[in-house]
């Protein structure tokens, strides 16, 4: 009898031992093989800023509504003024009216975006990334309403055209610049909306859509709509 009372007590020694090194064991498979070895997502915000205003800049036939500097570089949003009535160059009869123009630390013109046309608003705003390298500049447009805006993005002395946003938020009392919210995670950038409900398409085709994060993703090649 007390042969066996002792093979029990060995074998549950025994046991207690294989277990206390299973759990001893256990931090270091989960460090193996745990989310130290899984790959980071880098994700970065834009805050809304203002950029430094300065007086209309001189340039040859161009009217100024807006005018930055931007770093070293300067930014105008504006029109090429018709002569009698009659579009001159650079305007052309499918590339005319309100556009931007990105100049280089001597007001050399460096690009110029595709005219809007004959719009009542064309208005840029500008948000940086929280890292500091990059800032994206929307253009609000509008008529009597709002509908949506084009979406540009500055790195150091470049510009780029990332594409339309062509959405609206379902009230009016607030504008595509009122809602959006600018994030880059790893290398895309996302636009997203900070409202229940949008308008898709605003001033054609007016869709209104629940806000089911709903979005736009920027690759660096083409600007996609998520829905």
């Amino acid at each position: 009898m007390i042969q066996k009372i002792q093979i029990h007590i060995s074998l549950l020694s025994l046991l207690l031992v294989v277990y206390s090194c299973r759990q001893h064991s256990t931090p270091k498979q989960e460090a193996e093989t745990g989310p130290h070895n899984e790959k980071q997502t880098t994700e970065t915000h834009f805050i809304k800023f203002d950029p430094d205003t300065i007086p209309a800049l001189t340039i040859n036939g161009f009217t100024s509504d807006y005018s930055f500097k931007i770093g070293q570089n300067y930014l105008v949003v504006g029109y090429y003024m018709p002569v009698d009535g009659q579009i001159v160059p650079p305007d052309t009869e499918d590339n005319w009216g309100d556009r931007l123009l990105f100049l280089d630390a001597k007001k050399s013109i460096v690009y110029t975006s595709k005219g809007v046309g004959d719009v009542y608003l064309y208005e840029p705003h500008f948000f940086k990334s929280t890292s500091g390298d990059k800032i994206i500049v929307v253009c609000q447009l509008g008529y009597e309403y709002f509908f949506g805006g084009d979406a540009y993005l500055i790195e150091n002395t470049t510009i780029r055209y990332i594409g339309a946003i062509d959405i609206e938020n379902y009230r009016d009392e607030k504008r595509l610049v009122d809602i959006l919210n600018i994030k880059s995670i790893d290398s895309t950038i996302v636009f997203s909306f900070d409202t229940d409900s949008l308008v898709l398409q605003p001033g054609s085709e007016d869709i209104p859509v629940a806000n089911n994060n709903i979005r736009y993703e920027y690759d660096y090649n083409a600007l996609k709509l998520i829905k």
